[in-house]
Order: structure tokens, then C-alpha cells, then sequence
């Protein structure tokens, strides 16, 4: 929250650069729920999201341990594609790390990603 404090309230401006990188510096020091409420705060002060965003939230849940299963990961990417959001390869790709290791998870995750493509329209062969 110190980004509210020390550059958007004072300064008065928060753009998408900002949010973006400060989610990122979250996501390096495994702090995905402070990730989160920054997005939340860029997005009250009218800073929308895009697949820069919503990687990096992805990448904070692949580094916070407490966010092992990717069930917030899923939520995340489905919540980006009800807004418009189309997700890119990177996008994709962390998303498939965030849902986890192992045999179990790499189903989940492949077919987590075949759901999101129906969504989109792009059935994944």
C-alpha cells in the first residue's frame, strides 16, 4: 500500500506502468496477496488491467507457497476473460505454473487451459 501513499496519493497519478511494475516487485518477493490489493487499488482509481497485469498476478500465485493448487491462479485468468482480456503465450504459460507440479497438477492444468480456450472460443488441439 505504500504505492498509494508515497506515489498515488500525493502524486495524484497511478497508470498501468506503475501498477504493473509494483505487482511485479510483489510477485519477485512472494507476497501475492499484496499483488492482488494492488491490482485492486490501481482498478478503484480507474487503472485497467491488461495481460501484463493479470501475468504478473499469475506469477505472484506461482511464488507465495500458500498459493499452491492454483485455484486463485484459475479464478484470476477466468475473472481477465470475462473482461475482455485475451491472454498470450507468457500468459498462458504461467498460468500452466501456477496450477502446480507433479502428474496431477499438469492435468489440472492442461485441462484448465482446454476450459479457457472453449471460453475464448479457440478449442486447443
Amino acid at each position: 500500500m505504500a504505492l498509494d501513499e508515497k506515489h498515488g496519493a500525493e502524486a495524484g497519478h497511478m497508470d498501468a506502468t506503475t501498477v504493473n511494475t509494483a505487482i511485479s516487485a510483489c510477485a519477485a518477493a512472494r507476497r501475492a496477496d499484496e499483488a492482488f490489493r494492488l491490482q485492486a487499488l490501481g482498478a478503484a482509481r480507474g487503472v485497467r488491467a491488461d495481460v501484463v497485469t493479470i501475468t504478473n498476478l499469475l506469477l505472484a500465485c506461482c511464488r507465495d507457497p500458500a498459493e499452491a493448487g492454483g485455484a486463485r491462479a484459475l479464478s484470476t485468468m477466468r475473472s481477465a476473460l470475462a473482461r475482455g482480456i485475451r491472454p498470450d503465450a507468457l500468459c498462458l504459460h504461467t498460468l500452466e505454473r501456477a496450477m502446480g507440479k507433479g502428474a496431477e497438477a499438469q492435468w489440472r492444468a492442461q485441462r484448465a487451459l482446454d476450459e479457457l480456450a472453449l471460453e475464448m472460443g479457440e478449442p486447443r488441439g
